[in-house]
C-alpha cells in the first residue's frame, strides 16, 4: 500500500516565502510609481494655487486694494498675505497652506498724458508644513485716478 505524505508547516511557509521574494519586485516599482506620480501631481496643484494667488493679487493692484504708495521707490519691498488655501489631494489628508507675497517696484514711467505706469514684480510663497514654496512674476500696472 502507498502511503500518502503530508506537506509540512516548513514546507508551506517557504512556499510562501519564495513566491513573495518573486512578487517583492513588481510591488516596489508599483509603489515607486505611484509615490513619484502623487509628488507630480502635488507640484501641479501648487502651481495651480500659484497661478490662482497671482490673478487674485493683480485683481487687488487693480482695483487699488493694496494701495499705491505700499510698493513706491520709498518703500521698496513691503509683505502682504493672503487668506489660507488648503490642498486636497486623494488619498491624503487635506491641509491649510499660507499664502504670503511681496512687491518690488521694478519701473516706473509717466506718459504725455501723465498717466503713471509701474512695473513690479511679485514674489509669492506658498507655506506648507514649515516647507516654503516660492513663485514669481511681473506685472504692469496703470494707476487709476
Amino acid at each position: 500500500m502507498c502511503k500518502k505524505k503530508s506537506f509540512f508547516l516548513i514546507e508551506i511557509l517557504l512556499a510562501i516565502f519564495l513566491l513573495t521574494l518573486l512578487a517583492l519586485p513588481w510591488m516596489s516599482n508599483t509603489l515607486f510609481l505611484l509615490r513619484q506620480d502623487h509628488k507630480q501631481m502635488e507640484e501641479v496643484e501648487y502651481q495651480r494655487i500659484a497661478n490662482l494667488s497671482f490673478v487674485e493679487i493683480y485683481e487687488k493692484l487693480l482695483q487699488q486694494e493694496i494701495p499705491w504708495e505700499s510698493f513706491s521707490q520709498e518703500a521698496r519691498n513691503n509683505q502682504f498675505t493672503l487668506p489660507k488655501t488648503s490642498l486636497q489631494l486623494p488619498e491624503m489628508t487635506p491641509f491649510e497652506i499660507e499664502r504670503n507675497f511681496t512687491i518690488k517696484l521694478l519701473k516706473e514711467k509717466q506718459d504725455k498724458e501723465k498717466n503713471v505706469y509701474r512695473k513690479v514684480e511679485v514674489s509669492l510663497v506658498l507655506i506648507k508644513r514649515k516647507e516654503k514654496i516660492g513663485f514669481s512674476k511681473v506685472f504692469a500696472i496703470k494707476k487709476q485716478f
